[in-house]
């Protein structure tokens, strides 16, 4: 068997948005026998280790390289020092950057000359010049979905989104949750929270039986500002308990939050969010204006989509009708965009 170096975002699993790195490289794992995988930090304080993924001490090794802000070239000289000590003490087959362009941009030429086969996932719809970069040094670049994957060609390989199935097991939905609307997601201007609240108060006029409870925490000082004016705008609501706004939960908490609300909304417009195919498995079903995800599994009133129009149209279906569709997308989402789909996928084209 071959040995894979992994060039990972994150290690820590109580990171907003790349928890989900460490799993799903244990998932791929399997396709090797030796697993290094490099990362910036690694939290301390994680249970990553020793309770989420037991079996990471038996094949994957981890080996922290640290990154600075603003220190471009100090890093890319430690990252270049650190790599070329892995490859003389041990047999590297294959390199895999895990949304980490930026390495593959500092790496990838000495890597092609040392003819390593490297694969990049890439999930974001801008297009750096970096990512044109490494392009000729890549087998393959992997993404979720054509909004994910700005590039076209022959070296582009789309095998949808990585959702860890065992996390979100599917339940019923309970009457008594029904009017209770979620929304899980980074609390950033671009996730349009303000769109989310007016189109929440404009269906409360129609289903006053209804609240809101927004998840999530700002990720930069931008977001913070945000929040900030966010609450002070809707102070009304959130007075009167309509409207609550908590901070970002672990990914592992999730499926039991779901169980106790009945609709997930969403009004990002960009690349399929992870989120609302989370949302999909566990059950609930997801309102959103994302064009991607209306694309794979449609949507619950007619055209044009409105964030009330199709929570209107969740609202007046009967329990059993609701149901059956949640079903329906449910399948679709463990065909399209599961782990277990993901990690098959991924792992034939890295030992190809």
């Amino acid at each position: 068997m071959k040995n894979l170096l992994v060039y990972a975002y994150s290690a820590d699993s109580s990171n907003q948005v790349f928890s989900h790195q460490l799993p799903v490289i244990d998932r791929i794992a399997t396709n090797f026998e030796e697993v290094t995988v490099v990362v910036p930090t690694i939290k301390k304080s994680t249970t990553l280790w020793t309770h989420e993924i037991p079996q990471l001490n038996k094949k994957i090794k981890v080996l922290e390289v640290p990154w600075s802000q603003n220190r471009t070239f100090r890093n890319a000289i430690n990252l270049f020092r650190e790599t070329l000590g892995l490859i003389n003490k041990q047999r590297i087959d294959v390199v895999f950057y895990f949304m980490t362009e930026t390495h593959a941009a500092i790496l990838s030429p000495f890597l092609w000359s040392k003819k390593i086969p490297q694969f990049l996932w890439y999930a974001h719809a801008s297009k750096p010049l970096r990512l044109l970069f490494v392009k000729p040094f890549m087998k393959f670049i992997c993404s979720s979905t054509s909004g994910s994957m700005p590039l076209r060609g022959n070296k582009i390989r789309l095998v949808g989104q990585m959702v860890d199935e065992t996390l979100f097991k599917q339940h019923t939905l309970d009457p008594r949750f029904r009017y209770r609307i979620i929304h899980v997601g980074r609390f950033d201007p671009s996730k349009h929270i303000e769109a989310l609240i007016e189109s929440f108060l404009e269906i409360n006029s129609s289903f006053p039986e209804t609240k809101l409870s927004l998840y999530g925490s700002p990720t930069t000082e931008s977001g913070f500002d945000y929040e900030s004016d966010i609450k002070a705008k809707y102070s009304k609501a959130i007075k009167e308990k309509l409207l609550t706004i908590l901070p970002a939960v672990p990914r592992s908490s999730l499926s039991s939050l779901y169980k106790e609300n009945g609709v997930f909304v969403h009004a990002f417009e960009g690349s399929l969010d992870k989120t609302i195919v989370e949302a999909t498995l566990a059950g609930l079903p997801v309102a959103t204006l994302n064009k991607e995800y209306i694309r794979d599994f449609g949507s619950w009133g007619n055209s044009p989509v409105t964030l009330v129009t199709e929570l209107e149209s969740i609202f007046k279906l009967s329990q059993e009708d609701l149901q059956g569709e949640l079903d329906r997308r449910r399948n679709l989402a463990l065909e399209r965009h599961s782990l277990n789909q993901w990690a098959k996928q991924i792992g034939s084209l890295l030992v190809s």
